[in-house]
Order: structure tokens, then sequence, then C-alpha cells
């Protein structure tokens, strides 16, 4: 990975702090909680890290009978607030998740959303209220990341973090989305907990995955921002190209052009050139004295009244760009009429 540039204006104090008590080897250790599920269904945990700033790793394992097999099985309900807005990514490594969301309220009808290997959920939330049913009779896991916004901020950058939860479709409106992600870009986070290491060198290593997997998925979503803003600006260049055609008169100048199409005039100006095989202004000059020419072989048309159309102050301008670009003369082809 190219650390040089995916992080140059990244914060990492954040991440080579330690605390100064380091008596207590008991600090860095993994957290088991079990969970509680009906006799006979199976058996749950989840695995817990807590970082520095607020940022928590789980790592949850759902082992249900086969008896439950074809059956959502309803592993618990959870309601969390916080003062601050805190984000989160999920993946799963085995097994279907179906999770109930009240963005509203438990009056209210719940979204419905199914996570799958291959399909992580993302949040963004102050305020969680959700009911989580596994796919019986099958062994699930699941790993995640929480962290407080702030601090994703704070790492990305205000400008980049916008971007991100663009990309994501995070917002207040929304705020859970499920969304492909490619392979790699989760390696980190399921190499997070591991237990290689151990005392303070198992939360550095934990964070540095934690940075790593921010970094992929700002990555992947520049990728997609670039690959968006390449649509837009190829369109531009053809509502122009169109624009071009349908115009009569007096050509504007670049300068107008550019503010019309919110593009610079060096930028569109060569973006035309890729697409057309042409600047602007000898495309459009080609294709008016290509189409003058049909004109004049077919309609009787005034070379006056023809050059004005075409934007040429005067008719002997015209007359000009026609001969150099055809070898002859207008008035030759009205001579054989």
């Amino acid at each position: 990975m190219k650390t040089s540039t995916e992080f140059k204006n990244y914060s990492f104090d954040w991440l080579y702090s330690v605390p100064e008590s380091l008596t207590s080897e008991m600090e860095y250790d993994i957290d088991r909680l079990p969970y509680v599920l009906p006799e006979g269904t199976g058996k749950a945990w989840v695995d817990s890290l807590n970082l520095h700033d607020g940022i928590v790793l789980f790592n949850a394992v759902h082992e249900l009978e086969p008896s439950t097999q074809g059956q959502l099985v309803h592993l618990f309900d959870l309601t969390h607030a916080s003062e601050q807005p805190v984000f989160s990514a999920q993946t799963w490594i085995t097994g279907l998740c179906c999770v109930r969301e009240y963005w509203h309220g438990r009056n209210q009808s719940a979204k419905e959303l199914i996570v799958t290997p291959g399909r992580d959920a993302f949040r963004l939330y102050n305020s969680w209220d959700i009911s989580v049913l596994l796919e019986g009779g099958m062994r699930s896991e699941m790993k995640s990341v929480v962290m407080p916004m702030k601090l994703v901020d704070d790492l990305l950058g205000a400008e980049t973090a916008d971007m991100f939860l663009r990309y994501l479709k995070l917002d207040d409106k929304q705020p859970t989305a499920v969304h492909s992600i490619p392979q790699h870009v989760n390696v980190p986070l399921l190499a997070a907990m591991s237990k290689e290491f151990s005392g303070p060198a198992r939360k550095l290593q934990a964070q540095g995955r934690v940075l790593d997997y921010l970094a992929r998925l700002v990555q992947i979503s520049k990728q997609d921002n670039t690959a968006k803003n390449k649509h837009t600006h190829r369109k531009r260049i053809r509502d122009l190209h169109a624009y071009l055609i349908e115009l009569e008169g007096r050509l504007p100048t670049l300068t107008d052009l550019s503010q019309q199409f919110g593009l610079s005039a060096k930028c569109m100006n060569e973006s035309f050139i890729e697409e057309y095989g042409a600047s602007i202004f000898k495309f459009i000059t080609d294709y008016r004295l290509t189409q003058a020419h049909f004109l004049l072989q077919t309609e009787p048309i005034a070379m006056k009244t023809l050059s004005a159309r075409l934007g040429y102050s005067h008719v002997n301008h015209f007359i000009t760009a026609f001969k150099r670009k055809f070898g002859y003369t207008p008035g030759t082809l009205t001579k054989k009429k």
C-alpha cells in the first residue's frame, strides 16, 4: 500500500499514543460477552477490544443448532444512544443477518436490511433501535468497528469525510446503508483483532489495521467519485457538441462556453478534441461549411444570408473560409445549378 500518498494529510497522534499506566495487562485483553439464547437454539458470543479515542472492535460468532435450519432466529434487541454521531462498519464472514431498524420508533414500520458476505452494513447514528435475526442451522461470524464520527473527520479531513459519507449514502435521513464492498478492502478489518500481539502492541497493531481499513474505503470512494466526475464531464462535452450543431449566427467565445457548461476553457477544448477529434472552433467551422456546401447545392439561398446564418461578419470572410476548405468558391456551386 502506498502509505506516502494515502496518509499524507492524516493525523497520526491517536495511533502512537500509549497510556502512561501500563501496569495492568488485562487492560489490553479482548473481552468476551455471551449472548443469552433460548434453550436448544445454540450458542453465541461477541469479543470486543476497546482502543483509544472511542474506537471499539467487535467479533461476533453464532453457532445455531441444526434444528433451527430454515428459520430466522431472533438474537437480540438493542437500543443505544450517543451524544455525538457514531460511525460503524460491519462485515459478515459467513451466514446471513436480517436487521430490523426502527429509525422513527417502534410505532413505525421497521427498515429491514439483509447483510451477507460481500454485502457490508454501514451506520451513522446518534441513537440506534434494532432487532437482529440470524439464519438458523449454521455458524455465522461478523466483524465490525465502531468509532466517533468526529475521529473520522479528524483522520480524513472534513472534505474527504463528506465524500466518504456520500459514497456510503449515509445522512440524517438514511443512517444505515448496505453496500457491496471489494474483498481486499476488508482484509485489515478481518485481521484487526489478531491475538498475535499482546499488551500495548495489540492495540497499536489494531489501530493500524483500522486506519488501513479506512484508507481503503476512502480509496474506493475516491475511485467512485472520479468515475462519476468523468461521466458528468463527458456528458457536458456531448451537450456542448449538440449545442454547437443547433447554434446559428455568431459563435460564442471559449470563455462564454466555459461559463455556460461549467468547465475551464482549456480543459473543455482538450476534452472536445479527445471526444471529437478537433478543437471546438475547427469542428464547428468545418461543420458549418459542410452544411453550407449542401445548402448551396440544394436550395436557392443568398450568399449574404447564408454567411450571416453561419456567423460570418462579412460575406467575403465566408467565401475565403469556404475556398480554404474545399478549394473553390461557393459561387462555383451556384453557377452549376
